[in-house]
């Protein structure tokens, strides 16, 4: 599949499962993406901290979006600030909730690996939602450990199936940033 006409079906998707998402289907179905297509289709990679979500609504009064302000511990691409204020779709505003499936949510204190994409000065949304979104805890032995979760994200098959993204990980952090790394060369070469 070319990138044009991939990114094409991939947005064809994403919109689709946001759609459905507020519907009966509880999901966001999307294109597979692997932790070098996230590097490469990110502007922004970062390891941080979650410090706090507060609600916003769009100008035209229609959206909400939450934004969680991330302390930045380790940038692996780009430039960033050293807090960033990262949109996800969906929120909480007065008596109103909307939820949209897949869109990625935030735990204050919560340490992450973020696959980013500029939305403005010092704004940034998650690649591939829920799938540009790694957590990193500490194991019984206190080693860092990283894993996706990608809920509510459902992944289209190249045969028209559709499944459950299966989760990624534990991975210990170390060798999942070097795999973010040995990517991140890649595309610069």
């Amino acid at each position: 599949m070319t990138g044009g006409w991939r990114r094409a079906v991939a947005g064809l998707l994403l919109v689709s499962g946001l759609c459905l998402g507020s519907g009966a289907a509880r999901a966001a179905v999307v294109l597979p993406l692997s932790v070098e297509e996230l590097a490469h289709r990110a502007d922004t990679v970062v390891r941080g901290t979650a410090l706090g979500t507060r609600s916003v609504r769009s100008a035209d009064g229609k959206q909400i979006h939450s934004v969680t302000t991330v302390r930045v511990d380790l940038a692996l691409k780009g430039a960033p600030p050293i807090e960033v204020d990262v949109l996800s779709p969906g929120g909480t505003w007065g008596r109103i909730t909307q939820s949209v499936a897949g869109a990625p949510r935030f735990v204050p204190g919560e340490r992450v690996i973020l696959f980013l994409r500029s939305a403005g000065t010092r704004r940034f949304r998650v690649e591939g939602l829920s799938l540009g979104k790694f957590e990193v805890w500490a194991d019984e032995r206190g080693t860092a450990q990283v894993t996706q979760r990608a809920e509510g994200i459902q992944i289209a098959g190249p045969d028209g199936s559709v499944r459950p993204a299966p989760p990624v990980g534990p991975i210990p952090e170390q060798d999942f940033l070097a795999r973010v790394r040995a990517a991140l060369r890649r595309e610069r070469q």
